[in-house]
């Protein structure tokens, strides 16, 4: 079985284990199945189904909090479409889209409320090559401080192990029917998330 190795937060790769299993573990929770069931168009638009979805993985996402995003929508909107959806985490990003995520990302993070973990669990369904879930408290483990900049250099992290494992997640998916429409950067995320007690205690 495949094994994928890690080293975004270790100073060398370290074996993580069988990814086909730590898939398994991972989607054998039901609400996690429905957030990547659930139908988002991976356009420009924001709207009520984009701010729901991503309560199915946990983002606990308010009235409130909608309604504040909702006031942010048109700019959202905006950058949103200088991200081409065919954008991949894993291919060569130029550093302008760098940027643009990081204007993104700001535009979130500015509302009250609104963290890492909300902003990528709503971004991760309208890029779903590019953006992976990313929780707080691994986060702040590299680095992050609340910025959209610090998120993007998060990512450049996650992106080395993307491309590290990338023939390894190719054949997870391969082996794993049940993974059919989900992209090789949401798949990393689940085994790292599965896998983050052995390695980010």
């Amino acid at each position: 079985m495949p094994e994928i190795y890690v080293k975004t937060w270790t100073a060398n790769p370290v074996c993580v284990g069988d990814s086909v299993q730590l898939v398994r573990n991972y989607l054998s929770q039901r609400d996690i199945r429905l957030y990547d069931l659930a139908p988002v168009a991976q356009d420009n638009c924001i709207g009520p189904l984009e701010w729901w979805v991503p309560n199915f993985l946990g983002a606990g996402l308010t009235r409130k909090n909608v309604a504040q995003l909702q006031a942010a929508s048109n700019p959202i909107a905006s950058l949103l479409s200088q991200l081409p959806n065919h954008t991949s985490l894993y291919e060569q990003i130029e550093e302008q889209d760098w940027h643009i995520m990081a204007c993104l990302f700001n535009e979130f993070l500015r509302i009250p409320g609104i963290d890492v973990a909300r902003t990528t669990k709503i971004l991760h369904k309208k890029r779903p090559r590019l953006i992976p879930p990313v929780d707080t408290q691994m986060a702040k483990k590299l680095g992050y401080e609340d910025t959209g900049e610090s998120l993007v250099a998060v990512l450049k992290l996650i992106r080395h192990d993307l491309t590290r494992n990338l023939d390894c997640l190719r054949q997870t998916c391969a082996l794993l029917p049940e993974l059919e429409g989900i992209t090789i950067v949401r798949t990393l995320d689940m085994i790292l998330w599965q896998s983050r007690s052995q390695w980010c205690g």
